[in-house]
């Protein structure tokens, strides 16, 4: 194949395809949510898992780990179903740029989610010690994960891509990916002082 045709084959698959939000019973991600939430009390924490797309184009950047590639990072948050769940605009950014979401490992998952607990929002902190705080995280991390951690990818972003974010140090994006399950975890964060 050649760039040319990649390219209409990747533009017709992103016609094609959406990603529909699944409703999973996840109490240590609805924990580490709601704990979350009481410290960001000047922005917002939401949550939310979509089903990945069943299509042949697709299903071959994914089998090889080629999201970024594929331009999963702009397309998904503009499909149908994450766009009613998350509404906001996309910046206009170079979503090929592995910097806006950097990909992690699965292992880190859980203490990067604990950090953030840890600190604490613009004006709250967490008050009962980072045990309790890394317990909270690594808890939910393995709910996302459903303790795959040889497969699955973790991408981070800590960066104003969105007009989710409010542009200040609080801002942070996870995007989970269970290529076995076909599902895809969606965590953002954004607070302010």
């Amino acid at each position: 194949m050649n760039d040319s045709s990649d390219f209409h084959n990747l533009q017709a698959m992103w016609d094609a395809v959406d990603f529909e939000e699944v409703k999973l019973n996840l109490p240590a991600v609805t924990r580490y949510v709601d704990e979350l939430r009481r410290l960001f009390v000047n922005g917002q924490v939401d949550f939310a898992a979509f089903a990945l797309p069943r299509h042949p184009v697709f299903d071959v950047y994914a089998d090889n780990r080629q999201f970024h590639d594929m331009g999963f990072f702009e397309h998904f948050w503009k499909a149908d179903g994450p766009s009613q769940v998350f509404r906001h605009e996309l910046r206009e950014l170079n979503f090929f740029d592995r910097g806006i979401f950097r990909e992690d490992s699965p292992f880190l998952l859980g203490g990067s989610l604990a950090s953030i607990l840890s600190w604490g929002g613009a004006y709250e902190a967490f008050k009962r010690g980072g045990l309790e705080a890394k317990r909270i995280g690594e808890e939910a991390a393995l709910e996302m994960l459903d303790g795959n951690y040889d497969d699955a990818l973790v991408f981070e972003g800590h960066s104003y891509w969105s007009t989710y974010f409010l542009d200040v140090a609080w801002d942070y994006a996870f995007v989970v990916i269970n290529p076995g399950k076909r599902l895809v975890h969606t965590l953002l964060a954004t607070d302010t002082d």
